[in-house]
């Protein structure tokens, strides 16, 4: 179902086949707090919308599924199939999640992971990018390079210079629990070809570890990670990253989160200076965690950090994160503006089982409570001091 500004039933799509599969994937991606649909339906700019279908084949002996591919379909805002585009290598049999990573008018791109064996535990990875209009594939990149291993976290598209700005985590060899993260890339790629222009590699250890306890020296990041959430370019070519710290006990699966920390970058990528934000924290019990590598894009859910949105002339932008003090909960907020940073609070009322905050128009926030006990929901805006 397609609905308008009004919330009115403009069109509707038929989805076709929907299989079991389908229906575990949408439960498994399609309920983020952060992300509504992520990974199962994303946006077109002012065309219409992409799916992210599950293709199986299934074996003759005993019902075997024999692989799974992701199947594309893009529709218009009227319901209208745009083109479709299954994914896979020809020839060989792949079991394939999809992580959609960026859409406009004119590209889609979308970061595939793959295995060769039902239960094997060695992922691949490449991201493929597609002509928005047509759905022609324009080139994959591969995220394995001389044993190292690129995770992409978000792709974002610069209509002045024709470039896709990309980020994410690296890692020595393949991704797994066991194995953690070196630090964090910035690539600049020509979005047409697919050549990188430029890129940048900063190591946890020797690059953003000295920084921050130089900045604080009571800030010891030994035995903690830095959980990548969002890098972002504003208009005068300054890059942003805004990550948050925790800790993990392996045994336990216990998350412990810490402060958040902004990157700030010059126009060449290197690393200028870091922002310090301090806020106390709960502990959170999750059950997808087992250790080693966390990546903020796994677990999202259980982080403090909520969002971040760019104000449309790209001179600002606000991060928006879960904050307690005094044994209150706030939402918390920092504004990068004339190269300062600008904080606020709101206070949480109630005890909702489900909280969640989305960007609304610039300025704004939109809080949307549930409460399990009264059925209720509760949606309110929020004006931000930005």
């Amino acid at each position: 179902m397609i609905l308008d500004k009004k919330g009115e039933t403009s069109a509707n799509y038929q989805v076709n086949n929907l299989t079991e599969l389908d229906i575990q994937y949408l439960i498994m991606f399609a309920t983020s707090k952060k992300d509504n649909y992520l990974g199962l339906l994303s946006s077109i700019d002012k065309k219409g919308f992409l799916r992210y279908g599950i293709k199986t084949t299934i074996g003759e002996a005993f019902g075997i599924q024999k692989d799974m591919r992701i199947q594309l379909e893009a529709f218009s805002n009227e319901g209208e199939v745009l083109w479709t585009k299954e994914t896979g290598r020809k020839g060989k049999k792949v079991w394939e999640g999809a992580n959609h990573l960026f859409s406009n008018q004119k590209f889609t791109v979308t970061s595939i992971s793959f295995r060769h064996g039902l239960l094997s535990t060695h992922y691949k990875n490449y991201i493929l990018c597609l002509n928005a209009e047509t759905g022609k594939e324009l080139y994959t990149l591969e995220t394995n390079k001389e044993n190292t291993y690129f995770s992409y976290t978000g792709v974002n598209y610069d209509e002045n210079t024709n470039e896709f700005f990309c980020y994410g985590e690296y890692f020595d060899g393949e991704l797994n629990y066991k194995n953690r993260s070196k630090g964090f890339f910035i690539k600049i790629i020509d979005s047409e070809t697919g050549s990188i222009k430029k890129e940048n590699f900063i190591s946890w250890k020797k690059d953003v570890t000295p920084l921050v306890e130089k900045k604080d020296p009571t800030k010891k990041l030994k035995n903690k990670n830095i959980n990548l959430h969002k890098i972002l370019r504003t208009d005068d070519g300054k890059m942003f990253a805004v990550t948050e710290l925790s800790g993990n006990n392996d045994s336990t699966h216990t998350i412990f989160l810490y402060d958040l920390i902004t990157f700030e970058f010059s126009k060449d990528l290197s690393l200028v200076d870091a922002y310090i934000i301090k806020k106390e924290t709960d502990t959170y019990i999750v059950s997808k965690y087992s250790g080693g590598s966390l990546e903020a894009t796994s677990i999202r859910d259980n982080f403090d950090y909520y969002l971040t949105f760019l104000s449309p002339n790209k001179k600002t932008f606000t991060s928006v994160y879960n904050v307690i003090e005094n044994n209150k909960c706030y939402i918390g907020s920092f504004t990068y503006k004339d190269q300062t940073f600008n904080y606020d609070k709101i206070l949480r009322t109630g005890n909702p089982i489900i909280h969640t905050v989305l960007a609304a128009k610039v300025g704004y926030i939109a809080i949307f409570d549930f409460y399990d006990r009264e059925k209720r929901i509760e949606i309110r805006i929020e004006k931000l001091n930005i």
